[in-house]
């Protein structure tokens, strides 16, 4: 099975557990189009996703954890809510 594919799966699996947790994986799956410079100086179009840092968590979390790196990545990836307000004096 080709890499693109099996990434396209676990980010899927990402966007329905965000879906899942209550948030509208619009907000954290962003797509994107990138324009990028091919060798012969001209551009192309490339559909990419930007990611928040609460997807980037949510793709770990999907991810396979039987291959090498999955393992290491999990514990290293804590997410937590801003607990920050919007009217605080601080800002």
């Amino acid at each position: 099975m080709k890499k693109e594919v099996i990434v396209a799966k676990v980010i899927e699996r990402a966007k329905v557990a965000c879906h899942g947790a209550g948030y509208d994986p619009q907000d954290h799956f962003l797509d994107v189009r990138k324009m990028v410079d091919l060798g012969s100086g001209a551009t192309r179009a490339l559909d990419d996703i930007a990611l928040t840092r609460y997807a980037c968590y949510l793709i770990a979390q999907s991810g396979d954890p039987s291959k090498d790196a999955m393992p290491l990545r999990k514990p290293t990836l804590p997410f937590r809510r801003a607990s920050r307000s919007w009217s605080s004096s601080a800002w």
